[in-house]
């Protein structure tokens, strides 16, 4: 029987923007997964404002999602910066193969 992953939860997470007087980040567009394999997969989204954003991935074993701390997957592209942008593209790798 093959197990299954849930990717879930703090897609866009805004840049402390309450404490700046502005929204807080909404998704746009998406998101989509692109480019699947057997151990990774790349999510993409926009967002109406600019953002950080990050994939947490968790095992469909029905816990809470908020029972622990899940890993944290960010967009590299920004040379070891967060990047603070619109459009978002994580890549969730290092996946038990079958997940």
């Amino acid at each position: 029987m093959k197990k299954r992953i849930v990717c879930i939860g703090a897609l866009v997470v805004g840049l402390s923007v309450t404490a700046w007087g502005q929204d807080a980040a909404k998704v746009a567009c998406g998101p989509y997964l692109q480019q699947v394999t057997e151990t990774s997969f790349t999510v993409m989204w926009e967002t109406d404002i600019d953002a950080v954003g990050w994939v947490e991935v968790a095992p469909d074993d029905r816990s809470h999602w908020y029972n622990r701390e899940r890993r944290r997957y960010y967009d590299l592209s920004g040379e070891g910066l967060l990047p603070v942008t619109r459009l978002h593209k994580v890549v969730v790798d290092g996946l038990e193969p079958g997940t």
